[in-house]
């Protein structure tokens, strides 16, 4: 969710997830066309050391994300929001992503 929000106590780690996000896009558009599945992928807070460091309790389980990326990818998803906390992002970022994100916009 960092890639989408910028969290003041994180905002070096939330630029870099975004710049990471930008170059997904990217490699979408590009690989894409080649037949490449790319899938970007906005956990929430993860149940990881750095997770829990940060300040975060109750982060997602590793095993959710990862087979919520083999489904993503048999489903031919761009976007993956895993967990619940993710999802709720999701709903509200989901009309941008369809008009401008996912869009044929002339570059």
């Amino acid at each position: 969710m960092a890639s989408l929000k910028n969290f003041s106590h994180l905002s070096t780690y939330s630029a870099s997830k975004a710049a990471s996000y930008s170059l997904t896009q990217g490699l979408r558009s590009e690989l894409g066309a080649k037949g490449v599945s790319i899938l970007s992928v906005h956990p929430g807070p993860v149940d990881t050391d750095m997770g829990e460091a940060a300040g975060f309790d109750n982060g997602a389980s590793t095993s959710v994300i990862s087979e919520g990326i083999v489904s993503a990818l048999k489903a031919g998803d761009f976007h993956l929001f895993p967990d619940e906390m993710a999802k709720q992002v999701e709903s509200a970022y989901q009309s941008f992503s369809d008009n401008i994100v996912l869009a044929d916009l002339p570059e």
